[in-house]
C-alpha cells in the first residue's frame, strides 16, 4: 500500500529535496536510501506519523518529476499542433478565426496545477548539469539522470514522446495530402 501524501507533506518531500540537492548528488548510488529515509523521518516527526518510508519519498519524487516531463512533453506538442493549424489556415482561403486544436479532456495533474513552475528550474539535477533551456526545450529528457534510474519510468516517457511525434506526423500528413 503506497502512502497518501498531503499538500502540505508534499510540499515538505520537496522543500526537503530541493535543499539537499548538492547533498543528494554527493552520496554514492548505495547510500541514497539513507538520504530518503532521512526525508521520510522528518516528514513522520513533524507529522506525528510513522507511515512514510524513504522508498515512498523516492517514488512520490519520481512521479513528480516525470509529471512535470509530461507536462513539458504536453506543452510542446500542443504548441507544435497549433502552430501546424495556424500555417495550415494561412494558404487555405478559409475566412474566419483559425481552426483550433480539440483535445478530450483529462484530468489535470497536480504538478501542472501546482508545482510546474518551481519544477520548471530543474532543481533536482547535478549541479553542473543545470541547463539554461526553457523548459519547453525537451529534446535532452530521456537522457535525464532521474529517467535512467527508473526503467519503468524511461518506458512511460518513451511511449508518450513517440505518441507525440506519431500525432505530429499526422498532421503533417493530413496538411500535406
Amino acid at each position: 500500500m503506497s502512502a497518501q501524501w498531503s499538500e502540505e507533506q508534499t510540499r515538505m518531500l520537496i522543500d526537503e529535496r530541493k535543499n539537499g540537492n548538492e547533498e543528494y548528488h554527493r552520496t554514492s548510488i548505495r547510500n541514497k536510501r539513507n538520504f530518503w529515509e532521512d526525508i521520510a523521518n522528518e516528514i513522520n516527526r513533524v507529522n506525528n506519523t510513522n507511515y512514510f518510508t524513504g522508498e515512498d519519498c523516492n517514488k512520490k519524487f519520481l512521479a513528480l518529476t516525470r509529471a512535470y516531463y509530461t507536462t513539458v512533453a504536453y506543452k510542446k506538442a500542443k504548441a507544435e499542433a497549433e502552430s501546424l493549424l495556424l500555417s495550415t489556415n494561412e494558404g487555405s482561403g478559409v475566412e474566419g478565426p483559425p481552426t483550433t486544436v480539440v483535445t478530450k479532456k483529462k484530468k489535470r495533474s497536480l504538478i501542472g496545477e501546482h508545482y510546474y513552475e518551481e519544477f520548471s528550474t530543474e532543481f533536482w539535477k547535478e549541479p553542473d548539469y543545470n541547463r539554461q533551456e526553457s523548459p519547453d526545450q525537451c529534446h535532452h529528457l530521456p537522457w535525464d539522470p532521474v529517467l535512467l534510474q527508473e526503467p519503468e519510468l524511461l518506458q512511460k516517457f518513451l511511449e508518450q514522446f513517440l505518441l507525440i511525434h506519431r500525432v505530429q506526423q499526422h498532421l503533417l500528413l493530413v496538411r500535406d495530402p
